[in-house]
């Protein structure tokens, strides 16, 4: 009996945590999405590809730098948060206001709530079915991978419009995949900041990615070039 009324409080409480742990995670998303927003803002004039070169390193080396930092302190890692998502911000900034030229900013808009509608459907799949997703990590990993050796092909061997449809509809599938896993993820993870902290950027990159994704098959299908 005693054993029972354990076992319950300790699945009520786990329940908590993650509950906690979701809404920790989805608080920092839209501090870093308008934070995002404002580089991308700032960002849209840069042409120069040094320029931008130094802020993709800058961007791969700041996910080590925001773990360390969320590792000394909750503070501190939402700094390092708030800054790397504004380099990536600035990163995005050329991209985006090339969709908008090409696509309209009505279409990105909607592709961006469109995104939006995509992840809460999907993660709230994840995280509240019940399911055991740990076995995708694998499979989703190994088409990331695949995605980046083709993109960096496509830099050197050109695409196509075939090619740059289906390489947008990959994109879609495996961030889709990943919008299940890390909210699954979350969901079973214990509550602490520096989770919270590590999960937003998963989540910002799953959510980046697929926008861009989706914009890449908008402009495709819709745009002239």
């Amino acid at each position: 009996m005693n054993l029972s009324k354990t076992n319950t409080r300790t699945r009520a409480r786990t329940s908590e945590d993650s509950s906690t742990l979701m809404a920790k995670v989805m608080m920092l998303l839209s501090g870093s999405m308008i934070i995002s927003a404002i580089g991308s803002y700032m960002g849209q004039g840069i042409t120069s590809g040094w320029v931008l070169f130094f802020l993709v390193i800058l961007l791969f080396a700041g996910i080590f730098g925001v773990a360390a930092m969320a590792a000394r302190s909750a503070a501190l890692g939402v700094a390092g948060l708030a800054i790397w998502t504004f380099i990536n911000g600035l990163v995005m900034g050329p991209a985006v206001n090339m969709y908008v030229q090409v696509l309209g900013g009505g279409v990105v808009t909607m592709s961006f709530l469109g995104t939006a509608a995509v992840m809460a459907a999907l993660g709230g799949y994840g995280a509240l079915s019940g399911r055991d997703f740990s076995a995708m990590g694998r499979w989703l990993f190994l088409g990331l991978v695949g995605l980046i050796i083709v993109g960096v092909l496509g830099i050197f061997i050109g695409m196509g419009h075939t090619f740059n449809l289906l390489y947008a509809i990959g994109g879609m599938v495996i961030f889709a995949g990943y919008f299940i896993f890390d909210f699954w993820r979350i969901a079973n993870s214990e509550n602490s900041d520096y989770n919270a902290i590590m999960y937003t950027m998963q989540v910002y990159l799953d959510f980046c990615n697929f926008w861009f994704s989706l914009m890449r098959f908008l402009a495709e299908v819709m745009g002239d070039d």
